[in-house]
């Protein structure tokens, strides 16, 4: 084992355990790195399932050479694999419309024109990309060995599975067809919490508990909630806010990801029941949280949520005071090794 993951899980623990503000831990990647196997999608033919194979080892190949690299850093970041296909595959697990591949990232075409045809849409059929997560969930488990950890799917929320599916027709159907939509985000609600079981069960959770991003919960499942950083917070506590509360309460927690554009959000989203974590990605031309973060903790008070924060390393070093009156866990980008394990002392001194 090139990183102790159950030393790291138990630092996990005790941080979501303490109540107390002042808690941080922090995850570092760094420039100068080991190189390791390059992946551009458009070399492979990801309608063939032998493709998924290589892909697959590609990424077990690229973790193992990162680790050995980062053995003496003793950062919170866990190791594993969350493979990424880009958002349109996601949606591939609920529909049949085609993907289109970048270097980088897919796409999918809206399978939804109408709402009221939404009986004729099976979302929880056997579909070639609902198999192919499913088998990578078992394939890089097999494959970890003990030395990593999986997550196979990060789940798009009720509401964005179906922004997924309806595009961005779900921007007017809260307004012009209420009801409908909310008959269909519970059609949504019930094919994510099926999707979710079946990948876990193929899913081995080394000590148990859940990674998300490079982080680690103790239980429950990794949620996408993009959508509703474009609606207000009424319509999120309408449309979105219930269909959520449903998946983290099948899964028992929950680490959820939205944006810095989504601030309206905040408080809505740090009182679902059973959430670990609120990640804020910051968005260009948005306020960095980073340097509001005080402000962010006053709109979650009363919660045991943490909040996941993307920052510099000079924000670090400017924002320590602030970022000490709350819990928080840090992802930072370093110029060098050195420098992430400076800031790793630096964290572990103040928290």
């Amino acid at each position: 084992m090139l990183i102790d993951i159950v030393q790291r899980q138990d630092r996990y623990r005790h941080f979501y355990a303490d109540p107390k503000p002042g808690q941080m831990l922090i995850l570092t990647d760094y420039a100068g790195g080991p190189e390791t196997p390059p992946i551009v999608f458009s070399e492979f033919d990801f309608t063939q399932e032998r493709e998924h194979y290589r892909y697959w080892d590609k990424l077990v190949e690229g973790l193992l050479i990162t680790c050995e690299d980062r053995a003496d850093l003793d950062d919170d970041w866990m190791p594993g694999i969350e493979p990424y296909y880009g958002f349109g595959s996601f949606g591939a697990v609920y529909c049949d419309a085609p993907l289109t591949f970048t270097d980088t990232t897919c796409y999918i075409d809206p399978a939804l024109d109408r709402l009221e045809d939404m009986e004729t849409l099976d979302m929880t059929r056997d579909r070639f990309w609902a198999r192919m997560f499913m088998t990578a969930a078992q394939y890089l488990s097999d494959s970890a060995q003990g030395r990593f950890l999986v997550s196979a799917y990060p789940n798009p929320s009720p509401l964005d599975v179906a922004n997924l599916l309806r595009g961005n027709g779900i921007f007017t159907d809260v307004y012009e067809q209420p009801d409908l939509f909310k008959r269909f985000l519970e059609r949504c609600r019930d094919a994510a919490i099926t999707n979710w079981q079946r990948i876990n069960s193929m899913t081995h959770h080394i000590g148990g508990g859940a990674l998300a991003f490079g982080r680690w919960i103790p239980q429950g499942v990794l949620l996408l909630e993009d959508a509703a950083d474009l609606i207000s917070p009424r319509q999120y506590r309408e449309f979105g806010q219930p269909y959520t509360q449903a998946m983290i309460d099948a899964a028992g927690g929950a680490y959820l990801h939205h944006h810095s554009l989504g601030k309206q959000q905040y408080t809505n989203m740090a009182e679902l029941r059973g959430l670990y974590v609120e990640q804020i990605s910051s968005d260009p031309g948005c306020v960095r949280p980073v340097t509001e973060v005080e402000a962010i903790y006053n709109r979650i008070s009363g919660t045991s949520v943490v909040i996941d924060l993307e920052c510099t390393p000079e924000e670090v070093y400017e924002h320590i005071e602030a970022l000490k009156k709350g819990k928080v866990i840090l992802s930072v980008h370093a110029e060098s090794k050195a420098e992430a394990q400076r800031l790793v002392q630096f964290v572990r001194s103040h928290s």
